[in-house]
Formats: C-alpha cells, structure tokens, sequence
C-alpha cells in the first residue's frame, strides 16, 4: 500500500477511535479521565517514538521496545501508531507489529469491559483524585 494510503488509514483509525472514547465519554460510559489519560499517554509515545528514531538514526541510547510496549497496553497507543506512521519507526519489524497489535487489542478489550460496567476501576472516576489526595492531608 502506498504511504498515503497508510496515512489515511491511520488518521481514520485514530478519528474513529478519539470520536468513540468522546461519544463515551459523552454518553456518561466513560469519566473524562480516560479521555485525559489517552491524550496523555498519546502524547508520550509519539514523543518517545521521535526520541527513538533519533536516536537510532546517531547510534545512541534507545528507548526499549518493552516500554514502547507498555505505553501502548497502558493507553498510548494511538500516539504510537501516529509515530509509527510519521516517522516511519519500527512499522517494518513483523515481531515488534505483533506485540503491538496484541497491546492495542488489550487496552480496547479493557476499555470496552469498563465502558459497558463490566469491571470498574474506581482510579479512573475523577471524585477519586480528589480522595486519594485527602489520603495524603
């Protein structure tokens, strides 16, 4: 597929993705929180993956593909595949793609599982962060 084919496939995943966690959040399924959190951790991957292609292109530190890993199951994942796209970094290691795609499986199964009440997870209600610093008082 040519690269901008790939670019208008990710940027429709990425839209369809930001609009369902906003009808989400919209529709009271989810706490704003999440949407945070996404765009937090977002931002830190795509950082990151910049950070890394650097990197790699000078011969110095790299960040580890385990982390890169671990931002995209906690969240990160639509800045990651952003970075993959943009700056063209790690898309053509077949392992590297299937951890990937087995995070971004992860955290949307766990996102659906809370966002239809099957689990809670009370740290991402906003009336929490207000409780958790009354703890510390």
């Amino acid at each position: 597929m040519k690269y901008q084919g790939r670019i208008f496939l990710t940027l429709a995943l990425l839209v369809l993705f930001s609009g369902a966690i906003a009808l989400l959040v919209s529709l009271g399924q989810l706490p704003s929180t999440v949407l945070v959190a996404y765009f937090t951790l977002s931002t830190i991957a795509f950082l990151l993956y910049g950070a890394d292609k650097s990197a790699a292109k000078k011969n110095k530190w790299r960040v580890s593909e385990t982390k890169l890993h671990f931002l995209s199951l906690l969240g990160g994942w639509p800045g990651a595949f952003a970075a993959q796209h943009v700056f063209k970094h790690k898309r053509s290691k077949p392992a590297f793609m299937r951890v990937f795609w087995t995070t971004v499986t992860a955290n949307i199964a766990v996102l659906v599982l809370v966002a239809f009440e099957v689990i809670r997870i009370n740290a991402l209600d906003a009336s929490a962060i207000p409780q958790a610093l009354r703890f510390w008082q």
